[in-house]
């Protein structure tokens, strides 16, 4: 079976190596989460009640205010791609 090398990675406290374990997901995948809880948050209100969307609307208010949260200040940046060639006029591109 073919391994991947690793790939550099940073942990909390700024150290930096390879293959290390940050336990941070990325933020990709945590915006992707957080944007579902909130689109099933604003589709929940046509299911409850009228009685009870007060207690709704606060403890769903919470949360998704902390999914968003928890992207911005836990999400693992993903590393920037390298760097391309500098155009040069001069030579032909196909």
């Amino acid at each position: 079976m073919k391994q991947t090398p690793a790939r550099p990675c940073s942990t909390i406290s700024g150290e930096t190596g390879y293959g290390c374990k940050t336990g941070a997901m990325s933020r990709k995948t945590l915006a992707f989460l957080a944007l579902a809880i909130t689109m099933l948050y604003g589709a929940g209100f046509v299911i409850i009640g009228d009685g009870a969307r007060t207690g709704y609307a606060a403890i769903g208010g919470v949360v998704v205010a902390l999914m968003w949260m928890a992207t911005g200040m836990f999400g693992r940046d993903e590393p920037a791609p390298p760097p391309s060639a500098p155009f040069d006029p001069t030579q032909d591109r196909v």
